[in-house]
């Protein structure tokens, strides 16, 4: 049944009542509605999009940062020995990076981007990481064997007996290693290498006769290349030149004692003196010295009465001045460079003893003058005034003896020719160099006159070709060269291994200033590196006071080091001054900083750099002392300026009361002439302890 249309009752306005209304003539109410519900669900959609945008565009920004800070957490954060925990420690921080961050995206989208772009560099960092961890233990490895190897090293030198016990141990050791075969095949080689170098030179203090034919003759072929062959046959011939040298010390002292044994009178002494001293001369060839010797002896024995009191005191002063030298020679005292009367007494001992090495070779006499330098860390004035003398002579035979003579002493003890000229120590470089490579004495001088001749164009022609060179052939990569050919001769030293300069900016440039100076001045690099190389010893050497081994310029070892002490040595005393006047220096405030121990004092906590502003009175360098605090932090500790003084240690002070007690007799004999006065001053002076003037009891301060 159709039924008949429902009529609603409304109000209609402006009617009296409710009126009929036709519902099926009305609009749908669910008309409105969709659409409303459509463009809110559009506006949410629309929402969703933007806020899915924003954080998307928050995820790339926290991406960028979070790889970032990551990065640099890895790369800042202090690798232990071995490597040990790296990784972990670079995982945990990104680990709670991530858990910081993620919880600020709302988005499905946005947490999904997140964790796709922290997958990719957590895994790329963690690879790195692992890299670098695994790197460190490598070489933790490797440091760890040739530590043990300079240990066991010494070892050999001091018992040369033990070498094939010693090889054997290292080499099982290195074979247990888990590191790379090429590696361990090098660090084999090296053992084998450094051990064997330490035996022979071992037996070269012992027989250098011997260990010469035995090199000669190729017994340690086998364990030493050519170029430490070569090395040790200098050392062995320098041995047996020692031999000579000291036989030659021997007879100027027994001369000495002689002369002042007649001028004394007594018979005794004269008849004791007189053996020992011709005792001497009869096992030596009778050179002009031994002559003139024997003429002084023969005089004196005519005319002994006429002898004055001036002459007398002249000939004490000669001998006590002898005997000194040839203590700072054996090593029983100490001299100074810095000090006048020190170097006065080195350029008489060197002007005396050198008179008996006439019959010697050339190569012997150089040898002999670099072991005395070597020795005594002063270069007698003779020297140098040969050296230079011999560079600028006509004769080209001496220009190259004088070149050879720098080269060496330049190996020996490179601070020593400090006073050379730069020009004399790059004009003897190039004429060496030329002549080493086939050229006579002759034609080497010519054509480094030539070379060194040059016009203003020709010199920015060379300027430019210099830098080309610098293309191909870098400085670092030059430098490390020459590191790792030995920074003492013979290559003996191990700063290569424990000391990378290439990696300090500052005798980087140096040296590239020099070369690029040199090769300008010479048009040859070859012989412009070596020239720089010498230069650059001059003032640079390795440091280890404030813990690994770094090149530093005026290093403390370099400046201050006793000549007679190995690098350790000198190290060894020089930290412990350090460290106690640093504690004494601070102990009235209370604010050490450092720990107790002192290795790690001296390693981890106090910082040496020489002080631009200040030196001593001889122009010596003074350091300034920075220290790490409690945070971390590196500062000056202000007003502490510090200096080595090797005459403040036990050690010194052990040489010198052996020194006063075996020279008691000698100095009542002849220091008056040193002290001052008479000999009845001297009396009165030894009564009162006071000898401090006598220069080697004490060095000025």
């Amino acid at each position: 049944m159709i039924s008949a249309p429902y009529k609603s009752r409304v109000s209609v306005p402006g009617t009296t009542g409710v009126q009929p209304y036709n519902v099926n003539s009305a609009v749908n109410p669910f008309e409105g509605a969709q659409e409303a519900a459509e463009k809110v669900s559009g506006f949410i959609q629309d929402y969703q999009k933007r806020e899915e945008n924003s954080e998307l565009l928050e995820v790339r920004s926290q991406l960028a940062k979070g790889r970032e800070l990551n990065t640099l957490f890895m790369q800042n954060l202090p690798m232990a020995k071995g490597g040990e925990g790296f990784t972990n420690s670079v995982t945990d921080q990104m680990t709670n990076w991530y858990n910081e961050n993620i919880l600020q995206f709302k988005t499905k989208k946005a947490q999904d981007a997140f964790n796709q772009g922290y997958d990719s560099f957590q895994g790329s960092l963690s690879v790195r990481a692992n890299a670098m961890e695994n790197q460190a233990f490598d070489n933790y490895q490797k440091q760890t064997i040739i530590e043990t190897i300079d240990i066991e090293t010494a070892s050999v030198y001091k018992n040369p007996e033990i070498f094939d016990e010693v090889l054997s141990e290292g080499i099982k050791r290195i074979n247990g290693m888990e590191i790379d075969g090429n590696l361990k095949e090098i660090l084999i080689n090296k053992a084998k290498s450094r051990l064997a170098k330490a035996q022979v030179e071992s037996l070269i203090l012992l027989n250098p006769r011997q260990t010469k034919e035995d090199l000669e003759n190729g017994r340690w072929d086998s364990f030493i290349n050519g170029e430490n062959k070569i090395s040790l046959l200098k050392e062995s011939e320098i041995g047996i030149s020692k031999e000579k040298a000291e036989t030659a010390i021997d007879i100027a002292l027994a001369h000495g004692d002689l002369i002042l044994a007649e001028l004394g009178g007594d018979r005794e002494k004269i008849k004791e003196a007189s053996n020992n001293y011709y005792s001497l001369i009869d096992n030596v060839p009778k050179t002009k010295a031994i002559q003139k010797q024997l003429i002084a002896i023969a005089r004196l024995k005519s005319k002994k009465e006429n002898k004055t009191a001036t002459e007398l005191e002249e000939q004490q002063l000669l001998t006590a001045k002898l005997e000194l030298g040839a203590k700072a020679y054996s090593g029983e005292i100490v001299l100074s460079q810095s000090d006048k009367k020190h170097v006065d007494i080195i350029n008489l001992f060197y002007n005396e003893v050198s008179q008996g090495w006439e019959n010697l070779t050339p190569d012997e006499k150089i040898n002999l003058s670099v072991d005395f330098i070597k020795r005594t860390g002063i270069i007698p004035k003779l020297i140098e005034t040969n050296i230079v003398a011999g560079l600028n002579s006509a004769d080209d035979s001496k220009v190259i003896a004088s070149a050879i003579m720098l080269d060496k002493i330049t190996n020996a003890h490179a601070r020593s020719i400090e006073q050379i000229p730069n020009k004399f120590v790059s004009f003897g470089y190039q004429v060496l160099e030329y002549n080493q490579n086939g050229l006579s004495p002759q034609d080497s001088v010519k054509k480094t006159n030539e070379m060194r001749d040059m016009s203003s164009n020709k010199k920015e022609a060379r300027q430019r070709e210099y830098r080309e060179i610098e293309k191909t052939t870098p400085t670092t990569d030059v430098l490390q060269k020459y590191i790792d050919g030995g920074w003492m001769e013979g290559g003996d030293t191990p700063f290569n291994w424990r000391a990378d300069p290439t990696k300090d900016e500052a005798i980087t440039a140096e040296f590239q200033d020099l070369r690029e100076t040199e090769y300008v001045r010479t048009g040859d690099d070859e012989v412009a590196q070596k020239a720089a190389f010498a230069m650059i010893k001059k003032n640079w050497g390795v440091t280890q006071i404030d813990g690994d081994y770094r090149f530093m310029k005026k290093a403390p070892e370099l400046v201050y080091g006793q000549p007679n002490l190995t690098l350790e040595e000198n190290t060894e005393w020089m930290r412990d001054q350090l460290i106690s006047d640093y504690e004494s220096f601070i102990a009235p405030s209370n604010e050490l900083d450092i720990e107790a121990d002192i290795e790690n004092k001296a390693s981890n906590k106090l910082i040496l750099r020489v002080n631009p502003t200040q030196t001593t009175k001889d122009g010596n360098p003074v350091y300034s002392v920075f220290y790490q605090d409690k945070y971390g932090l590196i500062k000056l500790r202000e007003n502490f300026n510090w200096v080595p003084d090797y005459t403040g240690t036990v050690k010194f002070s052990l040489q010198q009361e052996e020194f006063r007690k075996q020279n008691d007799a000698a100095i009542k004999r002849r220091a008056f002439p040193f002290i001052g006065g008479s000999p009845e001053d001297l009396k009165r002076r030894e009564k009162e302890k006071d000898l401090k003037n006598f220069p080697s009891i004490q060095a000025e301060q």
